[in-house]
């Protein structure tokens, strides 16, 4: 028996293109039920409304140049995708890795606007680690930079995200949808305990550890005080 015709493969769903290499990709859809019970409790009758549609993409990025080469914003609509989230892993002896999460609705679909309206945040990946940082390991500019030289950042991570409101209309389906807050946080891992300097950083949290059978080593979560810059639709 032949096999059957199954699409095979991760699918580049946002049109990275060249260098951005698609791991996986995930498409939940979802609906909300309405429901009514009779005297006893039961069900008597039920429908549904409001498909969603989330999409989910990993890439690994192997180029030279990523603040060139990655122009995706966070809050424009790319693929008829809303996009919600977009983080970047950097490690060691590896490709940078990038997650991707978008959605949108089946009635009222968010769409790219007139000229002069919201078309997403800008990422200002320059300001955090740099121009033309490369494909593979941990950018050499830092957020944040450490002036101990017997500390080494061995990962960085930035997590994009924004606040995005969606609101049902009179026949329980999506209505109209609004961006807010467009900011960027993450994390850095260190051997060792780095001295940074954090002008223009918040810093939630630090951990330090230390074993019988390793280095010390701390990470540290920051987040960006600078907004996001938002832009519009080309005239």
């Amino acid at each position: 028996m032949a096999d059957k015709a199954v699409d095979f493969g991760a699918v580049d769903t946002f049109s990275l293109g060249a260098g951005f290499e698609p791991q996986s990709n995930n498409t939940p859809i979802t609906k909300e039920v309405g429901r009514v019970l009779d005297e006893n409790g039961d069900l008597a009758a039920q429908t549904t409304f409001g498909t969603k549609t989330e999409k989910s993409v990993s890439y690994k990025y192997t180029g030279a140049d990523l603040d060139t080469d990655f122009t995706l914003k966070l809050g424009e609509v790319v693929a008829g995708y809303h996009i919600d989230s977009i983080s970047f892993k950097f490690a060691s002896q590896e490709a940078v890795g990038i997650d991707i999460t978008g959605h949108n609705h089946a009635e009222n679909a968010h769409a790219v606007g007139a000229a002069g309206d919201f078309d997403g945040y800008e990422l200002a990946l320059t300001a955090l680690i740099g121009d033309a940082m490369a494909g593979w390991g941990v950018p050499a500019n830092l957020p944040m930079a450490n002036s101990d030289t017997d500390c080494d950042c061995i990962g960085v991570s930035l997590n994009y995200a924004l606040t995005h409101k969606d609101n049902n209309g009179g026949a329980g389906t999506h209505w109209v949808g609004t961006d807010a807050d467009g900011r960027v946080d993450g994390d850095m891992t260190f051997i060792s305990t780095p001295t940074l300097i954090s002008t223009g950083f918040t810093l939630p949290n630090t951990a330090e550890s230390q074993g019988n059978q390793d280095h010390e080593g701390a990470t540290v979560q920051w987040s960006y005080d600078t907004a996001l810059v938002r832009t519009v639709v080309a005239e």
